[in-house]
């Protein structure tokens, strides 16, 4: 077989990574934006609207039961007339269609224009737009209205559920945050042990932001065994279809660029014994003579063409592969994902024990049980 660096080389210009940035369609790159967050929290309805567009009025004097007028007022600080208010109310409407039908974009634009017709007073829309913004993992819009929500409206029931939302994106973000920047700065090494890092405090619906550009950032190191499993990580795990087309694409370009051809459908195959014995002897003399990066792809191979896309045995052969390049974050990737596809029981404590060593190697923190 020839040796990997005999194939054609991707092109090497820096390809876009997933980011926080709101995204309503696949850009021409084909870059990942966006993915909805777990745990949804409830929405303000109609009644909602109406109840705190009321609360923030209630110490004028009201001449009739009508809730307080939501149209701008060409006054500062005059408040809306009955008419403006019905007005507002059917943009809201239409605003929470489009949320609960899951077009967040357009309910975050449509939740917009029903605040602009308020003249920016109402805090409730600010939380709607907050919300909208969290599910297109837009962190810095969602803080920035949560951050109006609370100003506009200090006594709200959802200003701790704001704040905490807040606290959540901070944190669980920072990693992945540092790690685009990393990479944007051209530092593809660093960026993906920080990818690796947000994969553990990043809430499980948005880790295929990080799974994607944990294949980036190793297409760019030319480890393309690794970003394959990254990407096709990413395709498993990701519920967003729009983007499913450019992972298969590098997913292709990835088997290319190690010698896999034979498509893989998820169906049970056939293993060509003789050839997977022959291929994963050659892998074996590469390590033993300390071609790691050789051997690696070899393994990935044998477990593309003749194990059917996943096998334990040969995910901690990679692991180890990767381990004596001093890839630590990426061999405890695959370490972990040798124990998931169920690798022999003598293997998995050494699994675990090699897995504890290398964290600790990075100096990051003891994993939890079953986190």
């Amino acid at each position: 077989m020839a040796a990997l660096e005999k194939h054609p080389k991707i092109r090497q210009h820096q390809p876009p990574i997933a980011s926080e940035k709101k995204i309503n369609r696949k850009t021409p790159t084909g870059m990942v934006q966006g993915t909805p967050l777990q745990n949804l929290s409830r929405t303000l309805g109609n009644r909602g609207l109406q109840r705190l567009v009321a609360n923030s009025s209630k110490n004028e004097q009201q001449t009739t039961n009508t809730p307080p007028a939501l149209q701008r007022s060409n006054t500062a600080g005059a408040k809306p007339d009955a008419a403006t208010i019905e007005q507002a109310k059917a943009v809201f409407e239409k605003a929470q269609a489009a949320y609960d039908a899951g077009d967040y974009a357009q309910a975050a634009e449509t939740y917009q224009q029903a605040s602009d017709i308020l003249g920016g007073t109402n805090g409730a829309i600010f939380f709607n737009i907050a919300q909208c913004h969290r599910k297109l993992n837009n962190f810095s819009k969602a803080i920035e209205f949560y951050q109006k929500f609370i100003q506009k409206s200090p006594t709200s029931e959802y200003v701790q559920e704001a704040r905490q939302h807040i606290k959540n994106m901070q944190g669980a973000m920072q990693p992945f945050l540092t790690g685009v920047r990393l990479y944007n700065e051209g530092d593809y090494a660093s960026a993906a042990i920080w990818f690796s890092r947000a994969l553990e405090v990043m809430p499980s619906e948005k880790k295929p932001l990080a799974y994607f550009n944990l294949g980036q950032a190793n297409r760019m190191l030319r480890r393309y065994a690794v970003a394959l499993s990254y990407y096709e990580r990413y395709v498993k795990l990701n519920t967003n279809a729009d983007f499913m087309d450019e992972a298969q694409q590098r997913i292709q370009e990835m088997r290319s660029q190690i010698g896999v051809n034979q498509e893989i459908d998820g169906d049970v195959m056939a293993i060509d014994e003789d050839a997977a014995r022959e291929i994963f002897g050659q892998a074996t003399q590469a390590y033993l003579e300390k071609r790691y990066e050789e051997a690696m792809n070899l393994y990935m191979e044998v477990m593309q063409e003749y194990a059917g896309g996943s096998d334990g045995r040969m995910l901690y052969n990679i692991a180890q592969c990767n381990r004596k390049l001093g890839r630590k974050a990426t061999a405890i990737h695959f370490f972990e994902r040798a124990i998931e596809e169920g690798i022999a029981e003598e293997y998995k404590e050494e699994c675990r024990q090699k897995i504890t060593d290398l964290r600790k190697a990075l100096g990051w923190p003891d994993k939890e049980e079953g986190k």
